[in-house]
Formats: structure tokens, sequence, C-alpha cells
């Protein structure tokens, strides 16, 4: 009984941990699609209302065919960019929209102060995963 309530902390840091990797892949993945293909590329949510990602995600073209549609999941909860979607240009580089765009994923199962991961594009378009918000340094 000891053990139990730190296992269930591991557990939803292990969903957290694994839904900010997920969407860092889908971030990687649209920014060397846009530099190979020499196009515009976009992840977009699914559905959802304002920055409510965690209903799922797709990489596509700009209008066009998908490559990587990530589903929902119900432990976590991912609050990103309001417009919707993150578009890298040719130059794998985001469009004036999507610089310093932030992702908070965090556990369905405890608040605010349980264990969140930060996802921050950069001016160059390159993804990072921290564990402190963009604005700050770890």
């Amino acid at each position: 009984s000891i053990a139990l309530p730190n296992f269930s902390t591991w557990i939803a840091s292990e969903r957290v941990r694994g839904a900010a990797n997920d969407l860092y892949s889908g971030l990687m993945m649209a920014r060397s699609e846009a530099m190979k293909r020499n196009v515009q590329v976009d992840v977009s949510r699914t559905s959802g209302a304002l920055t409510d990602w965690s209903a799922g995600w797709s990489v596509r073209l700009a209008g066009g065919a998908v490559f990587q549609t990530q589903d929902a999941s119900s432990t976590v909860t991912i609050a990103g960019p309001g417009s919707g979607t993150v578009s890298y240009a040719y130059t794998g580089r985001p469009v004036a929209a999507s610089v310093d765009a932030e992702f908070i994923v965090s556990s369905t199962d405890y608040s605010a102060s349980g264990p969140n991961r930060y996802i921050c594009i950069s001016l160059s378009g390159m993804p990072n995963v921290k564990r402190c918000t963009c604005a700050t340094s770890c």
C-alpha cells in the first residue's frame, strides 16, 4: 500500500512522456518532410476547440496527403496553439504564425502540479521537450 501511490504517479508520468514523444515525433516528421519535398507541411489537430489537441493530430502536406495520424488519448491532455496548426516551410523553419509555439502535455489523473512536459518550437523549427515552461530554462 505504500508503493501504490508512487507507482500511480510513475504510470501517469510515463503516459505524459509517451504522449510528448509522440507529438515531438510528429513535429520532426513534418519538418523533415517539408525539407525533403520542398513544400509546406502542416501538423493539425484532428478536432477539438481552441487549444485542445487531446483528440489527436495529423501530419499532412498543406491541403494534401496525410503522412501520419495520431489518435486521441483519454489519459493525457494536450494544450497547443489556438490556430490548430503548426506549419513548416520548405526550409524546415516554422511559418510566421507557428514560431514559438508551445504545447503542454499533462495527465488527466493529476492537477497542474503533476508530471507535465512542454514541447517548444524554436525559430529554427526544432521542437524541444522540456520539463519546465518554454519561457524558462531548466
